[in-house]
C-alpha cells in the first residue's frame, strides 16, 4: 500500500513539473529553458508550416482562368463528373474533411456516387484534394459556377484508409493514379473543336486508370526513338495544365504541344 501511495505522488509531481516546463517554453529534447525570443522563434515557425501547408493544399494562385474561363471545366464536371468518374481518372477524396453524415451515407449507399451533384457537394467542402470549387447557391440549388487547382493536386495523395481514392490526406506523396490527358479531355470546350487548333492538343493517353503511367512510359519510350522533344508552355497561373504537364514532361512520360 506504502508503495503504491509512493509510485502514484511520483507520478502526480511528474506530470505538474511537466505542466510547468511547457508553461515556462523549456525545451524538452535538451531539457534547457528557452528564452522568450526562442519561443517566439518556435512559434513563428509552426505558424509558417500552416501558412504553407494551407498555400499547398487550398491556393489557385489565380489558376481558375484556365480551368474556368478557358476550359470551362465547372460545366463539365456539373453536368457529368460524379465521384465515381472522378476517381477513375486519379482524383483523390480528403476522408477528414466528409462529416459523419457523409461518410454514414456512403457507407450505406444513401449518398448516390454517381451524380455530378455529390461531386459539387464534396467540392463545396474543400474535399476533392488539389481541386478547389466556388460553389454558390441559385435558386435553392448549388450550382458550381469556377473551378481551379492547387499544388496537391499533383504532389498529394490519400492512404486509401477509407475506401480505394478516399482517405486521410498525404502530402508531398505524388499522385501516381493520376491521369491529366484524360482531365483535360472531358472539357467541353476542347471536344466541339473540329481540328486542333492552337491550344492544347494532348497526346497523354492510357487505356485505363490504373494502367495510365505505364501507358505514359511506353509512349515517352516511342518519342525517345523517335527524337522528338516534349514541348510545353506554361498555362495562366502556376498551378495549371501547365504544372501538370511539365511534371510528366521532366520523367519523360508525357508530350503535350500547344
Amino acid at each position: 500500500m506504502r508503495a503504491a501511495a509512493s509510485i502514484l505522488g511520483v507520478s502526480v509531481i511528474a506530470f505538474a513539473l511537466l505542466a510547468v516546463a511547457a508553461e515556462s517554453g523549456q525545451d524538452e529534447e535538451h531539457g534547457a529553458r528557452l528564452s522568450k525570443n526562442d519561443r517566439q522563434i518556435n512559434a513563428h515557425a509552426r505558424g509558417m508550416v500552416e501558412q504553407g501547408r494551407d498555400i499547398f493544399r487550398f491556393d489557385t494562385f489565380g489558376d481558375e482562368a484556365f480551368w474556368t474561363d478557358t476550359l470551362r471545366m465547372h460545366e463539365v464536371i456539373a453536368a457529368a463528373v460524379d465521384p465515381v468518374t472522378a476517381l477513375s481518372v486519379g482524383l483523390k477524396v480528403d476522408a477528414d474533411a466528409l462529416p459523419s453524415a457523409v461518410v454514414k451515407g456512403i457507407k450505406d449507399g444513401s449518398v448516390d456516387l454517381t451524380s455530378p451533384a455529390t461531386t459539387i457537394a464534396l467540392l463545396k467542402l474543400n474535399a476533392v484534394v488539389g481541386v478547389i470549387g466556388t460553389v454558390e447557391n441559385v435558386g435553392g440549388t448549388d450550382r458550381l459556377t469556377r473551378v481551379g487547382i492547387t499544388c496537391a493536386l499533383c504532389h498529394s495523395s490519400v492512404d486509401d484508409s477509407f475506401a480505394l481514392g478516399i482517405g486521410r490526406r498525404l502530402d508531398g506523396w505524388p499522385n501516381r493514379d493520376l491521369n491529366p490527358g484524360a482531365i483535360i479531355a472531358l472539357s467541353a470546350k476542347r471536344a466541339a473543336r473540329p481540328a486542333p487548333q492552337p491550344s492544347l492538343v494532348t497526346t497523354c493517353q492510357s487505356s485505363s486508370v490504373m494502367n495510365g503511367i505505364s501507358g505514359w512510359s511506353s509512349r515517352s519510350s516511342r518519342s525517345s526513338a523517335n527524337n522528338s522533344t516534349p514541348r510545353v508552355r506554361s498555362a495562366p497561373g502556376p498551378a495549371s495544365c501547365g504544372l501538370a504537364a511539365s511534371r510528366y514532361q521532366s520523367q519523360n512520360s508525357c508530350q503535350a504541344n500547344w
